[in-house]
């Protein structure tokens, strides 16, 4: 599925908040895996439990809101906000896209109409609000049957998705500044109550139970005996240290394999069926101290990788 190509709308009253890619878990810089781990050792007794998590899925990346004055706006992944409806068509045709870049534009005209228009879920959005979500809008689907829909990769339970669209909202910012929303909570459950079969309003966060893994990471603890000389080695470039640097990579990267596959579709965390199976869906993003990383299946990797090589 092609991108819509890139373009942007000034505005005084709406910050544009940049796309900003995850990086993935078992590609954590070593020394930062180090500094966790270690924590985790040490402060959790090599238990991790209740750590931020949410749902990593394979829709639009998108932003709706109200600018100062109330105005409904969206705002795609690599464009600015818009206000006006038609503005996507219109850009699209003034380059002389092909045909689907323009129907692709087209619906994006529609999804802002339909927030224009819809008073329920807008109700929910106070003035100068940007909610940044993942979105499934229907007739953009790639393809769909009477048990699921697939929008890029990852096919979607079609009983649990909206009959229109399905919105898993990851953020709230102040539309002006694009600074984090000191209402956010309140805010994301004013727009769950709205939540109606047409428009599914999704919570993408998950509960994470207790997990044990002490054995996982006991092969680091040679090297946490003396953490600072073990980071200063994998920082270093001396060729010197080469070797004894390589031996450290390997280890470490062994462990962060290991627990990525450990991690993925766990059911310590609560609510990996939300759209789907656990096991068909595309994977988990958590919120550490170093970061946040994304952890996702080899098969929804082989697939979105076959899928950039076919366009």
């Amino acid at each position: 599925m092609k991108n819509f190509k890139t373009f942007f709308y000034e505005s005084i009253d709406v910050a544009t908040n940049k796309r900003v890619g995850l990086e993935h878990f078992h590609t954590m810089k070593s020394h930062l895996f180090i500094d966790w781990i270690d924590s985790v050792k040490k402060d959790a007794k090599s238990k991790l439990k209740n750590i931020k998590s949410v749902l990593k899925v394979d829709g639009l990346s998108f932003k709706f809101g109200k600018d100062i004055n109330g105005k409904v706006f969206i705002e795609g992944a690599r464009t600015g906000p818009q206000f006006d409806i038609g503005a996507f068509k219109s850009y699209a045709q003034s380059k002389q896209s092909i045909p689907e870049i323009v129907a692709r534009a087209a619906h994006y005209d529609d999804i802002l109409e339909f927030f224009k228009f819809d008073k329920s879920i807008m109700t929910a959005v106070p003035n100068n609000t940007k909610i940044y979500c993942e979105l499934f809008y229907n007739p953009m689907a790639h393809s769909s049957d009477s048990t699921g829909i697939q929008f890029v990769t990852i096919k979607y339970d079609k009983a649990k998705l909206g009959s229109l669209m399905t919105i898993l909202p990851y953020g709230v910012f102040d539309a002006k500044t694009g600074q984090h929303h000191s209402d956010e909570k309140k805010i994301l459950d004013n727009l769950y109550k709205q939540s109606n079969p047409k428009v599914k309003i999704i919570d993408p966060s998950l509960k994470m139970d207790e997990i044990n893994i002490e054995t996982m990471i006991n092969p680091l603890d040679s090297l946490l005996k003396d953490k600072e000389e073990t980071k200063k080695i994998l920082q270093s470039r001396k060729a010197i240290n080469k070797e004894h640097r390589q031996n450290l990579l390997t280890i470490i990267q062994t462990v962060k394999d290991s627990l990525s596959k450990h991690l993925l579709f766990n059911p310590a965390f609560c609510g990996l069926d939300k759209l789907c199976e656990p096991e068909k869906g595309e994977g988990i993003v958590l919120h550490l101290p170093q970061g946040s990383f994304k952890i996702t299946s080899d098969e929804f990797r082989n697939a979105h990788a076959a899928q950039k090589e076919n366009k």
